[in-house]
């Protein structure tokens, strides 16, 4: 994988509850937002913000399984702007809402 890409995913992966912008992350590693948006997406097989977007539903899913924390709690960690598009996007993914994936889970339904 191209090293200045390597640097994207850590930065976004280290840097989700930030809100760390696109631009910034394309300053970091000297690249225009375009050639990295597409660079990203040729390395990825997917775009910088549904890589975020996946990686945060995954965070959601281990810290719901993981802590006690309140579904508001867990959505200021993963860095989602809001709760209601992050619990529609959540269902969307897993099928269920954070609250019905967590009771599931914890009863032995679910993997």
């Amino acid at each position: 994988m191209d090293p200045r890409i390597e640097r994207v995913v850590y930065l976004i992966e280290n840097n989700l509850a930030s809100h760390l912008q696109i631009i910034a992350m394309a300053k970091s590693v000297g690249l225009s937002l375009s050639r990295l948006q597409h660079l990203f997406k040729e390395e990825t097989g997917t775009t910088i913000r549904k890589y975020q977007q996946e990686l945060r539903l995954k965070r959601a899913r281990e810290l719901l399984v993981t802590t006690h924390m309140s579904i508001k709690e867990i959505v200021v960690a993963v860095g989602a702007a809001d709760k209601s598009h992050f619990v529609r996007e959540f269902t969307k993914s897993c099928g269920l809402s954070p609250r019905r994936y967590r009771m599931h889970l914890l009863s032995g339904h679910m993997e």
